[in-house]
């Protein structure tokens, strides 16, 4: 009886470590970008021959940088930043759901990202400016099976 006792305590302290663990790897980190600066920094380490004047989403998780020609776009995926430089032909759709500006690319590794900009002026003028991308796009055959 008292090995099944302490089978018992073993299993459960195992799966308390381990139960704490998956918690504070999974949580929500509070990584956010401090200001417009570092946002264009982090831009310009993935393309450093792009420079431009970020804006930040609400949630400093993501900004979108005024780029000529085309935009720049910076998202945080776990523990990394992803850019873009998005061009005419990369945008396929631009919409605004509730307070979310929802992206979709013609691109299968990166197909849509969701970024909440402040309500206002900002958010207009860059939903404008986005829809305007895929009206640019040369026009293009089908793609073939």
């Amino acid at each position: 009886m008292p090995e099944l006792i302490i089978s018992i305590a073993v299993n459960v302290a195992l799966g308390l470590v381990l139960l704490t663990l998956f918690w504070t790897t999974r949580r929500r980190e509070a990584i956010c970008l401090a200001d417009p600066e570092e946002a264009a920094v982090l831009f310009r380490s993935h393309f450093p021959d792009q420079h431009g004047m970020a804006t930040l989403s609400v949630d400093r998780r993501s900004a979108m940088i005024d780029l000529n020609p085309g935009v720049g776009i910076l998202v945080r995926h776990g523990h990394r930043w992803n850019a873009r430089h998005l061009l005419a032909h990369e945008v396929h759709a631009v919409r605004l759901e509730g307070d979310d500006l929802v992206l979709e690319f013609a691109d299968f590794g990166w197909p849509r990202t969701r970024l909440t900009l402040a309500p206002g002026a900002v958010r207009t003028e860059w939903l404008a400016r986005l829809q305007s991308l895929p009206d640019a796009a040369p026009a293009r055959a089908a793609p073939h099976a």
